[in-house]
């Protein structure tokens, strides 16, 4: 998070139920022990995407549980491979 670039009174994770919570991790299939790494926002060259996939993987191989989630403005500029 840039603190600069967001409103963290809107973005309060305080505010989130744990009723939602469980709703989201049920909808995307996420486990209670997982952890995810979330991008947002253009996804292209300029973005570095191999570093961003080079660190998941690094990040990956010590956290098992981790998953990357990517959302952004441009989805047909994402070309992943399932690398699990």
């Amino acid at each position: 998070v840039i603190p600069t670039c967001v409103d963290m009174n809107h973005f309060d994770p305080s505010k989130v139920s744990e009723e939602s919570k469980r709703a989201l991790r049920s909808r995307y299939a996420l486990a209670s022990e997982d952890r995810v790494m979330l991008y947002l926002g253009s996804w292209g060259s300029l973005y570095l995407p191999d570093k961003m996939l080079a660190f998941f993987n690094a990040l990956r191989a010590r956290s098992p549980h981790v998953k990357f989630i990517i959302l952004s403005n441009n989805p047909s500029e994402i070309q992943l491979t399932n690398t699990a």
